[in-house]
């Protein structure tokens, strides 16, 4: 997940750069219904129970715009085959949306937001510009699933964290990505490589690699945060709660700890020695992936939270 620094203060961005395990995808609720035949509140209302917990009208639409990145809409379509056996009528009508600020945010400006929106991808919507419009999710994080489990409990502890803003509770992630670093086995076993252990071990990597006119690592323009994240993951690793404590908080030098530079430095060293597939910053990170896969042309790949190669 990427988020715009416009919409976020520094320290909210960088708590999310050095999550080790990051969950990606905000699904958050708009307050101004697609829907024109209610009562001027919400829209039409219907009966509460434990099928239809917050009281969706039969009979109605809730118009859902939804990123259509790696892991597509299916997930959303099929809510429809759920909601209409639980409430008479009731449809999602899901639109696949890609750069979710340009098309959305006119439709904020001009107060009818569609009623559900996944705010992901690289043009994502700052979540402070459009907070008043905002449905809180207190309520849905408290409600049981149709298996009568309650939402809260269920959930990995801290969700509400990154999807609050200025004590409002308006975005819930849905998705947990544990980032790590792809490599072909076939690949690997064919040249009698083993997969790098540290820094160390990757950068001799690369000079094997070299040596088979390949590369160590290729990346996408949307991708390219990632090699920052994993930087901060290996210097959590490296350092534990001395340098995720240090960062989160910004302390005075704390980019100079010993356990960041030597990974910085190490990086630095890969770049010079044109480890990484030149043109990264004009390549499509799919296309990244097809480089990787595909043509074999590097050894390894960082994805994007979501990535799918197709």
């Amino acid at each position: 997940m990427t988020i715009r620094a416009g919409s976020l203060d520094r320290r909210t961005l960088l708590r999310g750069a050095i999550a080790t395990a990051a969950m990606g995808s905000f699904a958050v609720a708009c307050s101004s219904p697609s829907s024109k035949d209610g009562d001027g509140d919400g829209g039409p209302k219907g009966e509460k129970s434990a099928n239809n917990p917050f009281g969706a009208a039969a009979n109605s639409t809730v118009e859902a715009a939804i990123f259509d990145g790696g892991y597509g809409t299916d997930y959303v379509d099929y809510t429809n085959q759920v909601l209409g056996s639980q409430v008479k009528g009731l449809k999602v009508k899901v639109n696949p949306v890609v750069d979710i600020a340009p098309q959305l945010q006119p439709r904020f400006v001009g107060g009818n937001p569609p009623d559900l929106i996944d705010n992901s991808g690289e043009d994502q919507i700052g979540f402070l510009g459009i907070l008043d419009q905002l449905e809180e999710l207190d309520d849905l994080f408290e409600a049981n699933t149709y298996e009568g489990k309650k939402i809260a409990d269920i959930v990995y502890p801290g969700v509400k964290t990154p999807g609050t803003f200025n004590d409002k509770f308006v975005a819930l992630n849905y998705v947990m990505t544990v980032y790590g670093v792809w490599y072909s086995k076939s690949l690997f076993e064919a040249n009698g490589w083993s997969p790098p252990k540290t820094w160390d071990e990757a950068l001799d990597l690369g000079q094997e690699a070299k040596k088979k006119g390949k590369y160590l690592f290729v990346h996408g323009k949307e991708a390219a945060t990632y090699y920052r994240t994993l930087l901060i993951d290996s210097a959590i690793k490296e350092g534990g709660d001395e340098v995720r404590l240090a960062l989160e908080n910004l302390e005075k030098g704390c980019w100079s700890h010993p356990a960041i530079q030597g990974v910085i430095k190490v990086m630095e060293t890969m770049v010079k020695q044109k480890m990484f597939v030149p043109g990264g910053s004009g390549t499509q990170f799919q296309k990244a992936q097809a480089i990787w896969s595909n043509d074999q042309k590097a050894l390894l790949y960082r994805p994007v939270a979501g990535s799918r190669t197709r």
